[in-house]
């Protein structure tokens, strides 16, 4: 209350999900400590295998650890960048089966945690996505496409991963060099296939699926400014003070359930609503206004005027 009413209430409703988190985050190493000392390594005799099974836990629930180097920009990452240490985590997931210095750096007991966890998210992805097809919904497997694993129900889009579709499907546009059309199908090349390689990963177009990326991972205020230094938000709508305002002081859920209402009415606080509180983004995309096509009325013909002979008669 030292703050206000409201300054109260938000700073309440941030300590009990940062305490949340940090119960979650200490349930959760102490499960897999236990099956440490069950097969008799201990803090004592092994201190490493307990710390990078520390930073192996801050990984999977969301606050990726970073280099000392980076960790004293945090603060302008912070306030560049929405949620810095999600976006890290998550691309550190999925990479690390590919990276030879974790398989170097990290004890395999951890690694059989990381082995156990990402086939288990596999299966469960895969088995929602398998009921989604049964139900008669749609699962999109084209990395070219915008709805790369997404779940497609008529005009929503339901993203169960977590926060691993975005960079997985923008590492395959760019990989790809194309980008497929998400209601027509129409595959676009981003390079001129007669360039070398090097020329082709740096052509304009195909750095700009990488910033574009980037640029949505934003915090409000610096991509309030980048929308208007482009002209455009990211859903190619022309940005307004009323839009940016409402954007940074309404929850993001809210926003999700005023779009999908607008199409849907109230039954967009049943299919938006409720998974977007169980952790799933879920997102209407609106018809594209059609261009009215007005004919211009035809212009009432001038009279003509009376040629007059030199002598001034008709």
């Amino acid at each position: 209350r030292t703050e206000g009413e409201y300054g109260g209430l938000v700073k309440a409703s941030e300590r009990a999900y940062v305490g949340f988190l940090n119960k979650m985050r200490w349930d959760v190493y102490n499960q897999f400590a236990e099956r440490l000392k069950a097969n008799g390594i201990t803090y004592e005799n092994s201190p490493t295998t307990y710390k990078k099974l520390a930073s192996y836990v801050n990984d999977s629930t969301g606050r990726g650890n970073v280099s000392k180097g980076i960790e004293r920009l945090a603060p302008a990452l912070n306030a560049a960048f929405f949620s810095p240490r999600l976006w890290a985590s998550r691309l550190k997931l999925i990479s690390n089966w590919a990276n030879p210095w974790w398989y170097k750096n990290v004890p395999k007991e951890v690694r059989r945690f990381y082995w156990e966890d990402m086939g288990r998210f596999t299966a469960t992805v895969a088995t929602a996505f398998f009921l989604a097809k049964m139900n008669g919904q749609q699962v999109e497997t084209d990395v070219r496409s915008s709805d790369f694993l997404k779940i497609r129900d008529g005009k929503k889009r339901y993203d169960i991963l977590g926060g691993f579709q975005q960079p997985i499907r923008t590492l395959g546009q760019y990989s790809w060099g194309q980008k497929k059309d998400i209601e027509t199908g129409e595959i676009t090349e981003l390079t001129d296939p007669n360039k070398s390689l090097p020329n082709r990963l740096l052509e304009q177009k195909r750095l700009a699926v990488l910033l574009q990326h980037i640029r949505g991972k934003l915090s409000p205020v610096p991509a309030a400014f980048t929308d208007f230094a482009m002209g455009r938000m990211m859903d190619y709508s022309e940005p307004t003070i009323e839009k940016e305002i409402m954007r940074m002081i309404v929850p993001l859920a809210w926003q999700d359930i005023t779009s999908a209402y607008g199409e849907e009415g109230a039954k967009a606080f049943l299919t938006t609503g409720v998974p977007t509180m169980l952790g799933i983004s879920a997102s209407t995309y609106k018809d594209k206004p059609k261009e009215e096509t007005q004919e211009k009325p035809d212009k009432p013909d001038k009279p003509k005027k009376k040629k007059r002979n030199r002598y001034g008669f008709n």
